[in-house]
């Protein structure tokens, strides 16, 4: 039953891929292929990471009958829900943001004196040295973004040390206001935070 309602609608939805095609040349060929100048209209001067691919989708979506703006939106929303996911499941977030919840001063050490202070607040067992070279990078972004709450790596956080330190600042006010989900509590899986409905269902 389903292919055959896709077989039936297959032209109708290969005709308005072609429009949506047809229409993000005709808005590249209208800006001189100028993808800055495009962005300032379209997206309202907003400059996501691959902004030539949002610039030619929003064109594309729009003429193939969304609203303009909608996939623009859409991208934001998205970008958003992989944030809160990676900030409410990664034992490194969790633990931070639960050690800096009642803290009115930065945090400061190396890799094994983090690992010690997020011990208390996550269900899993840290390893300082895979801490420090793929952790933490990769929540640093998150952290800042989803709880404001600003980290820095570098040489020499203190005086005379060599060794790689961390200083963790105060949350500064955030994106979102996600609750804190500790791994050792079963979340159930309609507590999962899904894309918002709309355009993806729609397209």
């Amino acid at each position: 039953m389903f292919w055959n309602k896709f077989n039936a609608a297959a032209p109708g939805l290969f005709g308005a891929l072609l429009d949506g095609l047809v229409g993000a040349m005709k808005v590249r060929e209208q800006f001189g292929g100028d993808t800055d100048r495009a962005a300032e209209e379209l997206l309202g001067g907003w400059r996501p990471r691959f902004v030539d691919a949002v610039v030619w989708a929003e064109a594309a979506c729009t003429r193939m009958g969304f609203q303009p703006g909608e996939f623009t939106q859409a991208y934001k929303n998205n970008q958003d829900v992989g944030l809160r996911y990676i900030a409410e499941n990664d034992p490194v977030c969790i633990g931070i943001r639960k050690l800096m919840a009642n803290r009115d001063e930065e945090w400061r050490g190396i890799p094994t004196e983090l690992v010690a202070a997020l011990r208390p607040f996550v269900g899993v067992i840290l390893n300082s040295l895979a801490l420090s070279r793929d952790q933490l990078p990769r929540v640093i972004p998150v952290l800042d973004k989803v709880y404001g709450i600003p980290v820095l790596m570098g040489k020499r956080i203190r005086q005379n040390d060599n060794r790689t330190g961390i200083i963790i600042g105060v949350p500064r006010g955030t994106m979102f206001s996600p609750e804190v989900i500790s791994l050792s509590e079963k979340q159930p899986e309609t507590n999962l935070v899904k894309p918002k409905p709309g355009f993806l269902r729609r397209l």
